[in-house]
């Protein structure tokens, strides 16, 4: 098993020394390879040359100027994009499609699930930013430079290669002092272990009962080992009995085959089985679009010509009637009181600084999410589920996959998919992680 840990530097660019002298205890301690990218530069009048000189030499031991292969399946591009674009990943799928994931040389975290066909290419297939040594060198009078001074990011790659097919990347971001990686943090000085290193996971979109159970198992593992104070859970919820989508298609519907009151059995027992496993930490149910189909269903009373669910969809529409969260009455209608937070659209949560209740269904004015423009809105601080591909979006905000199998009873694969079984993890400093799950992997953190 082979370690690597991917930077880049802008090369007219001051060098934050501590960050690099961090990396460098890192790749010592964990035998891990340190490879320093170079970013291309639009401020040619402002590059000076003994400046330039002196960048490479303190480099030059872990710079690499070209591109190098990890695997079969991932490289670093020799390719360099502008450092002042807004999207770095704009167009580059189809790089991806032809020569596989890459790692691209860029002063920003951004990460990029691209479509695959899942069962000619079982392994994800995307796109990461480096981050950057350097301090950030923008002008901001120029109207790229000031848009994208704020989303500079001190930051690298730990990527781990499994074998010749599998490999694993995630993100590491200096916080001025320092930088966590699961349960240590890293200094210029060394590193320590940290007890409560990890202050948020959330986990890819549920929907219990299509859970993948070798990804649920994973996600639990990683839970244990890195022991978050706040497990946060979108789309648990699934509706597929119930659910518009599925609405006059007798076949879907047959194929499917639960009744409404099996679905919310499995449900309800797959929340209370985190509140029992992780009873240290507080469970939040993000508000969610599956699990809001119940309460469609219940409005449009839908269940007037439903003969296996009529009589418990008039239980709950009278609870709902009498101002309950239906989907909070009806889990603990199987499972007793539950500890768990079920969320409303209206509740804001902030934990270190990141926004926790928007699944990123919604964007504004009415119109349909998507990263970009919640990303935005947020200013890169919120975390969103429900594309069910994962993505560090244009302005640092981290977008969870799915738990799920990665074909539903109700998806077709016909076009592809970009679809991954990712979880993200928050540090106490408020910088960000994406964690992979892939298949026929240990994914041993």
């Amino acid at each position: 098993m082979k370690k690597y840990l991917v930077t880049s530097y802008i090369p007219n660019a001051v060098i934050d020394e501590d960050f690099f002298k961090a990396l460098k205890q890192y790749s010592k301690l964990n035998k891990a390879e340190l490879i320093v990218t170079q970013n291309k530069h639009n401020y040619v009048k402002d590059l000076e040359e003994e400046l330039e000189l002196g960048n490479q030499k303190f480099l030059k031991e872990h710079l690499l100027l070209g591109s190098k292969k990890l695997n079969d399946n991932l490289s670093i591009s020799e390719y360099q994009q502008s450092i002042t674009v807004i999207d770095p990943l704009s167009g580059m799928d189809a790089v991806a499609s032809y020569r596989g994931s890459f790692i691209l040389s860029f002063p920003r975290h951004r990460y990029k699930s691209v479509a695959r066909i899942i069962k000619n290419d079982k392994y994800p297939r995307g796109i990461w930013c480096t981050g950057s040594i350097s301090e950030p060198y923008y002008k901001t009078s120029i109207k790229s430079g000031m848009k994208m001074l704020p989303y500079h990011v001190k930051g690298a790659l730990v990527v781990t290669i499994e074998n010749d097919k599998i490999f694993h990347v995630r993100q590491v971001q200096w916080d001025g002092k320092g930088f966590y990686d699961l349960d240590r943090y890293y200094t210029a000085k060394g590193s320590r272990k940290v007890k409560n290193a990890v202050e948020i996971f959330v986990c890819g979109d549920d929907h219990a009962v299509f859970q993948n159970k070798d990804v649920v198992d994973t996600t639990k593992k990683h839970i244990k080992q890195l022991k978050p104070k706040n497990i946060v859970r979108h789309d648990t919820l699934d509706c597929c009995s119930i659910s518009h989508h599925v609405e006059g298609k007798k076949l879907t519907k047959a194929l499917i085959n639960m009744t409404l009151e099996e679905e919310l059995k499995i449900t309800a027992n797959s929340i209370k089985d985190f509140e029992k496993s992780f009873p240290w930490a507080t469970h939040y149910q993000v508000a969610s679009n599956h699990p809001e189909h119940l309460d469609r269903y219940l409005d449009e009373a839908r269940y007037r010509d439903d003969t296996f669910n009529h009589v418990l969809a008039l239980e709950l529409t009278l609870a709902k009637a009498k101002g309950n969260n239906v989907y909070r009455y009806a889990m603990e209608k199987y499972e007793g009181k539950l500890k768990t937070k079920f969320l409303s659209r209206k509740d804001t949560i902030k934990i270190v600084g990141y926004e926790i209740n928007n699944h990123g269904d919604a964007g504004a004015n009415g119109a349909r999410g998507n990263s970009k423009t919640i990303g935005e809105t947020y200013n890169g601080k919120v975390i969103t589920g429900h594309s069910h591909a994962a993505e560090i979006g244009v302005f640092g905000n981290p977008v969870v996959g799915t738990l799920t199998e990665l074909v539903l009873p109700y998806t077709s694969e016909a076009g592809g998919s970009s679809w991954t079984n990712t979880n993200c993890i928050v540090y106490a400093n408020g910088t960000i992680s994406l964690i992979h799950i892939l298949p026929n992997s240990k994914n041993k953190l």
